[in-house]
């Protein structure tokens, strides 16, 4: 039996309402609603919470609900990535640091193009790699590849206005 089905059963049974669960849980109805609905899973708190008020054991609960330590570990993972998505930017940031205090010449500017190229890229791939990671975990990636297609086209836009402006600011100082 699915957690959805247990919460649902026990809370008819205790002739409590939606409301009634939630104020005892410290969530909102809609939390109630969508975890009868399997839309969600409790958390690791709110389970023990439903464990205690309806006097089931905590591993009832988790073997009957399969699905309830799935979610969990992808919650977990999710907040792994959250901490690794910031990675990509910051690199991006060091470089550019290392930009300002480079000494501009003739010499240098190739450096600097390619520093800039691969500051840009560093940030695309790290945020299509995260982007892709978390859609995955949410299981949205139907929506990933929506977002990806316009992410192509405003890419190769973008790339194209910063290889002009380069290629304009290249000529004027050589």
């Amino acid at each position: 039996m699915e957690i959805s089905q247990v919460v649902k059963r026990e809370r008819n049974e205790q002739q409590l309402t939606q409301d009634q669960l939630a104020e005892k849980l410290f969530v909102s109805k809609k939390t109630i609603s969508n975890w009868e609905t399997g839309r969600t899973t409790p958390d690791i708190e709110s389970l023990i919470r439903l464990a205690h008020l309806f006097e089931l054991s905590l591993d009832s609960l988790l073997l009957e609900g399969s699905n309830v330590v799935e979610d969990i570990k992808k919650r977990e993972k999710l907040a792994e990535l959250t901490q690794i998505y910031w990675l990509g930017p910051v690199i991006t940031e060091i470089l550019l640091l290392i930009l300002l205090y480079l000494p501009s010449g003739n010499a240098e500017n190739e450096w600097m193009l390619g520093i800039i190229v691969l500051a840009a890229t560093t940030n695309l791939l790290s945020i299509i790699y995260f982007k892709s990671k978390i859609y995955h975990l949410k299981g949205t990636e139907e929506k990933l590849y929506k977002e990806l297609k316009y992410m192509r086209i405003t890419g190769i836009v973008f790339l194209v206005v910063i290889l002009l402006f380069l290629f304009i600011i290249y000529t004027i100082y050589s």
